[in-house]
């Protein structure tokens, strides 16, 4: 994605897909300044409505990464900053993303509710939508002692559409990897049981650094499998 974005530098694209690949390494402060980088460019006209949706989606990233950092005074200001570059444009999800940023205000002031109703309002219709958004949701719900409703999102993840555009910012891995959480809180050991299998198959050659989460859920599915 560098030597990409090197011999198209106007190309966002390729700079924020190497920003989420940065976020999937751990190195959030070095996404969010990729993504800061990305979003700083002259304003576009009212009427390029797909300007004004890159930015939108460059702001929600920029978020992103800056949350998983721990670094969260900005997050009021770029939900601002998201609807009002979604309000410039007629996307449904482009215009309800900025949603997503507060629910990320909601995680970090530690109201699982509030976080999950943002969430939701993110979503244009069910089994849809911004992937990222929907694993959050999930999330919030598990923290607010729902796991099944948690299960049902996740579900939904795994029934939604194609791996590119909104269906991006997540693999399918992490979202089993929470939905055999999600399973295990609700009490049903087997489900649980199945969707760690898949993660551990998926995982069996992973990078170092996903290696600890690996190791988790084989702890997890030695537990379930020796009740």
């Amino acid at each position: 994605y560098r030597r990409v974005s090197g011999l198209a530098p106007t190309d966002w694209v390729a700079g924020a897909a190497r920003g989420i690949v940065l976020s999937e390494m751990g190195r959030h402060r070095e996404a969010a300044a990729l993504f800061d980088s990305l979003a700083v460019k002259p304003w576009p006209a009212p009427a390029d409505t797909r300007a004004a949706s890159q930015r939108a989606w460059v702001t929600a990233q920029v978020a992103t990464a800056l949350a998983a950092a721990g670094e969260t005074d900005r997050l009021a200001g770029l939900a601002a900053e998201a609807e009002a570059w979604g309000a410039r444009q007629s996307r449904g999800r482009t215009r309800l993303v900025h949603h997503y940023v507060r629910g990320l205000e909601h995680d970090a002031e530690g109201d699982p509710l509030a976080a999950a109703r943002a969430y939701r309002r993110a979503l244009p219709v069910p089994n849809a939508g911004f992937t990222r958004a929907r694993l959050r949701l999930a999330e919030s719900l598990m923290r607010a002692g729902r796991p099944r409703a948690a299960a049902d999102e996740l579900r939904g993840v795994l029934r939604a559409g194609p791996l590119y555009g909104p269906g991006l910012f997540v693999t399918r891995t992490e979202v089993r990897e929470a939905l055999g959480r999600a399973w295990e809180a609700a009490d049903e050991p087997e489900r649980a049981a199945a969707e760690y299998r898949r993660v551990l198959s998926a995982w069996a050659r992973a990078d170092p650094l996903l290696h600890a989460r690996r190791d988790a859920v084989e702890r997890r599915l030695l537990a379930l499998t020796s009740l």
